[in-house]
């Protein structure tokens, strides 16, 4: 992030930094990081408290030195709300020291790991989602995998998954008989919750039959945008990629939802 900041600075692509740095507070910052601190924030260990705390902090600071040049007023009015929690900080953000990248810090090894957690609460928040369950109920998930690194992953990332998704996850073997279950995949990991006391099975049956209905109409017109050599000729050729992509996605969510249906009435 710190080298992609000053290469755009560099080349005086505003537009490019603007977007990365938001992305990065955004998507990864506010919409995880923070998230997962406040799990390792009630910690036991007050090591891990204080661990957690400072990096929060460090990673906030150089979040505002790296916009200060694009929105001075802003990060400086934060800086000094922090500054007056921390003695030993800068008046001010313009006396700073600017972040430079480290090459000389070893890699995160933990990325690939880290990834597999956010994908899976990910996943299991989009079904309780559709199947309309409550964010505040927790429930029971079935993980599967015929790799044994996703149940490494799942032991490393019990705690987090568990609070995150509001859930109490589960390993089964592969060739394990799961009863009537919403099931998603990730990579080659199995996801499933088991319905039985979550839903009302008419009432779910009737979303499911309606989101079908919703989807099949508006990937026949996709498909007849793609059928039409007008079209496919003459609109640019990101927005046919686009449509293609919209297309593919509706033909997905309809066999799952299909699947669903199944699942739905063998219960």
């Amino acid at each position: 992030m710190k080298s992609k900041t000053h290469q755009y600075y560099e080349e005086f692509r505003f537009d490019h930094l603007a977007q990365s740095l938001y992305d990065f507070v955004w998507n990864d910052y506010c919409s995880w990081y923070i998230e997962l601190a406040k799990i390792q924030a009630i910690s036991a260990d007050t090591e891990v408290v204080h661990a957690t705390q400072q990096t929060l902090v460090q990673v906030l600071e150089e979040i505002l030195c790296l916009l200060h040049p694009i929105i001075p007023f802003i990060t400086e009015a934060i800086w000094q709300a922090i500054a007056e929690q921390y003695a030993e900080k800068a008046t001010s953000i313009s006396t700073a020291t600017y972040p430079q990248a480290r090459k000389d810090l070893p890699a995160f090894t933990e990325q690939k790991s880290m990834q597999w957690l956010i994908d899976s609460i990910t996943a299991i928040r989009t079904m309780r989602s559709e199947m309309q369950i409550s964010p505040a109920k927790s429930i029971d998930v079935i993980l599967q995998s015929p790799h044994k690194e996703d149940q490494i992953f799942a032991e490393q990332h019990q705690l987090l998954l568990n609070a995150l998704s509001k859930s109490v996850y589960q390993w089964q073997d592969s060739d394990t008989n799961l009863p009537p279950s919403a099931s998603q995949m990730q990579a080659q990991m199995t996801i499933s919750i088991p319905l039985a006391g979550l839903i009302q099975k008419d009432e779910e049956i009737s979303r499911v039959e309606k989101q079908i209905q919703k989807i099949s109409k508006m990937l026949t017109r996709g498909q007849q945008q793609l059928a039409n050599p007008r079209y496919v000729h003459n609109a640019p050729q990101a927005l046919v990629d686009e449509v293609k992509a919209q297309v593919a996605q509706w033909e997905n969510d309809i066999k799952r939802y299909e699947a669903h249906l199944q699942v739905l009435a063998s219960m």
